[in-house]
């Protein structure tokens, strides 16, 4: 696990235990321990290579910001309404977290388990600390979003099923790495993270191996999502 991705797990970590303590209602007890499966739902949300390749490098960022001040706060994101035609020109509207980049324009993200299964697929062959990234981004929106309506009510039953598969698939992401650290020939037998020296590391001093596709965790879910 390389550096960098340490400190996407830790992040992931502490957003996970802030929904836990804030939004408990995003986690369902009645799928908490199911995977989800493209294969049971209507067909995905076609996710562009770009629009997947913006959403981890606003992850990335938001790391940057963290690791250099100490302190990051904020997303440029808003809900609004969003219009969808297909190729029959059937128009629908539909919920969406709209995102203003300033370099490649604005993109929306539809609040749909059409769109969790879209991104699963597209994001398949990333890097577990890119998928990492990836569904941080997505349960922090999701958080933010939730906690600016007070809770749920203000959604509708598609939207929901979005946020509670995000924060469920960021779950197992963070058990993947977590084992993947663990993994680690670098890592002392009582779990204790240490230098060269023999003593006590942080996070940034942490000796970490590389993340790949290849991996068995990262693996796991490409099985779980075929």
């Amino acid at each position: 696990m390389l550096r960098e991705d340490f400190r996407s797990l830790r992040i992931a970590e502490a957003l996970l235990a802030f929904q836990a303590a804030v939004h408990p209602e995003l986690t369902d007890p009645c799928d908490t321990d199911g995977h989800l499966d493209p294969r049971s739902a209507v067909k995905p949300i076609a996710v562009p290579t770009g629009v997947l390749t913006q959403l981890v490098e606003h992850e990335r960022r938001i790391e940057l910001e963290y690791a250099d001040c100490g302190y990051q706060g904020g997303m440029p994101f808003r809900y609004d309404l969003a219009l969808m035609m297909d190729y029959d020109m059937n128009v629908t509207c539909v919920e969406s977290a709209i995102i203003d980049d300033t370099e490649n324009g604005t993109f929306g993200i539809v609040l749909s388990r059409p769109m969790v299964d879209g991104l699963i697929q597209a994001s398949r062959e990333r890097p577990l600390g890119d998928k990492v990234r990836l569904f941080s981004y997505l349960v922090r929106m999701t958080c933010q979003l939730v906690g600016g309506l007070r809770g749920l009510e203000g959604f509708g039953g598609d939207a929901v099923c979005f946020f509670r598969s995000v924060v469920r698939i960021l779950h197992e992401l963070v058990g993947f790495a977590r084992l993947e650290q663990g993994d680690d020939a670098g890592y002392p037998a009582d779990g204790t993270d240490r230098t060269a020296d023999g003593t006590e590391s942080g996070p940034e001093d942490t000796p970490i191996h590389n993340t790949d596709s290849s991996r068995a965790g990262n693996t796991a879910l490409a099985k779980e999502t075929e």
